[in-house]
């Protein structure tokens, strides 16, 4: 399986869970789901990578300057503290839609909830995540394909870490953190921020990220 052919299916099983998740509270604008700690793997990270360093200049480089800064965050705390900052995703629009939602990660892709979407915002997850009596649950549509995804998206990026002589899989990391790092591989054709996320759940590349090189098409293909 080629990377291709995984973001092929994971469209085509999110659709069909979409299809068959009934009603639902989440609508194009609701966000709040988007201010979290969102774990991404690594053909999730890659595609994703590949996408920023094809934008103009300007908008890269935000982009990458918005990551670096909740990276430097989320290095030093856990999903509940990150809550309590308010920072929501780097592709955020202003209008509250996702900016790359096309190729979004399977974690946003796998939460749906029929309660308020109220339920879903930072501040009732943190009272939640304390049990305080205040807090309302959200009720969430379950998913079951996350597992055969995640194998997928192992097997298709296989051939890519062989590359850079790594012979392990990836565990799923925080957005900012896997992005970067794959636009630091993709751009210097160093992988020592790969071989750190290997060793590491939280990576970061030790240089800045260089923005003004354009990655071929091709780096996004594991054939």
């Amino acid at each position: 399986m080629n990377i291709q052919q995984y973001l092929t299916e994971r469209t085509r099983i999110t659709d069909e869970f979409y299809g068959s998740a009934g009603a639902v509270s989440c609508h194009r604008g609701c966000s709040n789901c988007c201010y979290q700690m969102v774990a991404v793997t690594f053909a999730d990270a890659w595609v994703l990578a590949a996408y920023v360093l094809a934008l103009p200049a300007e908008e890269r480089k935000g982009l990458l300057e918005a990551m670096e800064r909740d990276y430097s965050i989320q290095a030093h705390e856990d999903h509940v503290s990150w809550l309590e900052y308010k920072r929501p995703c780097p592709f955020l629009a202003s209008d509250g839609t996702c900016g790359v939602y096309g190729i979004r990660p399977v974690n946003c892709r796998q939460v749906l909830s029929r309660a308020s979407p109220d339920y879903c915002a930072p501040d009732n997850l943190v009272a939640l995540a304390k049990d305080l009596p205040t807090a309302g649950r959200p009720v969430i549509v379950p998913w079951n394909q996350m597992e055969p995804l995640a194998e997928m998206a192992q097997e298709c990026m296989r051939p890519v870490l062989g590359l850079y002589g790594i012979d392990v899989d990836l565990t799923t990391a925080p957005l900012p953190m896997a992005v970067l790092a794959c636009v630091y591989t993709m751009v210097t054709g160093d992988a020592g921020a790969l071989r750190s996320w290997a060793a590491s759940t939280r990576p970061m590349p030790q240089h800045r990220p260089t923005t003004d090189r354009t990655v071929c098409s091709q780096t996004t293909q594991a054939t």
